[in-house]
C-alpha cells in the first residue's frame, strides 16, 4: 500500500479537490493523510510520515494532480529494484513563467550536491524515509533527498510525466530568487557543500 500525505494550507479547493480525484483514481491501493499545514509544509509532511502505514510513502502537495498512471509505475520500479525512491518529470501551470514542463535527469549523487533536481512528488520506501527539517522554508526537498543520499541510497529517474503542479503568487516557490538563493546556501552549509 502507498501512504499519500498532502498538507493543505490556504489551497483553492478546485484544485485541492483535483488532487484528491487523481489519487483515488490510481491503479493502486493507497491511504491519504490530509494534514492542516499551520507549522509549515516540514511538520506537516513529519505527522503524515508519523501516521503512515504503507509500504512506500508519496508527499503530495495539495496544488498538484498526479498522472493516472504515476503511482502504479513508480510501485512496481521500486518492487522490483533496489532504488530508495522514484522521482520524474512535471507540467506547471498557473502563474509559472517560464518552461511549462519540468524535466529531470537521471539519478547522480554528485549532481545533487551541486543542485536540487528531484521533485518533493517522489514515492519512497516508507522504512528508510527520514524527517523533513522543519526549519527550512524553500529547499527543504533538496535537503530531504541529500539526506537519504547520506544513508547510502540511490533514486531512479522515470523519464515521464508524473504530475502537474499549480502555481499561485502566493506560492512559497513564487517568493522571489533572493529568498531561494539564501535557502540553498543554508542547504550547502548545512550539508557542507
Amino acid at each position: 500500500m502507498i501512504s499519500v500525505v498532502i498538507p493543505i494550507y490556504y489551497k483553492s479547493s478546485e484544485i485541492i479537490t483535483k488532487c484528491f480525484i487523481s489519487v483515488l483514481d490510481q491503479q493502486t491501493h493507497t491511504e491519504i493523510l490530509v494534514i492542516e499545514n499551520a507549522d509549515g509544509a516540514g511538520a506537516a509532511r513529519n505527522e503524515g510520515l508519523s501516521k503512515a502505514t504503507g509500504k512506500y510513502v508519496l508527499f503530495l502537495d495539495g496544488d498538484c494532480v498526479l498522472e493516472p498512471y504515476s503511482l502504479f509505475t513508480m510501485e512496481a520500479l521500486l518492487e522490483n529494484s533496489d532504488h530508495a525512491f522514484v522521482y520524474g518529470d512535471y507540467y506547471r501551470k498557473g502563474v509559472w513563467e517560464g518552461e511549462s514542463y519540468y524535466r529531470s535527469k537521471p539519478f547522480n549523487h554528485k549532481a545533487l550536491k551541486l543542485s536540487n533536481y528531484i521533485s518533493t512528488m517522489s514515492l519512497v520506501r516508507r522504512k528508510i524515509a527520514p524527517q523533513w527539517d522543519e526549519s527550512l522554508k524553500r529547499c527543504n526537498d533538496w535537503d530531504y533527498w541529500l539526506n537519504i543520499c547520506l544513508q547510502g541510497y540511490k533514486g531512479y529517474y522515470l523519464n515521464k510525466p508524473i504530475f502537474t503542479a499549480y502555481y499561485t503568487k502566493d506560492d512559497i516557490s513564487m517568493s522571489g530568487k533572493e529568498d531561494y538563493e539564501k535557502a540553498k546556501e543554508i542547504v550547502r552549509k548545512k550539508h557542507g557543500l
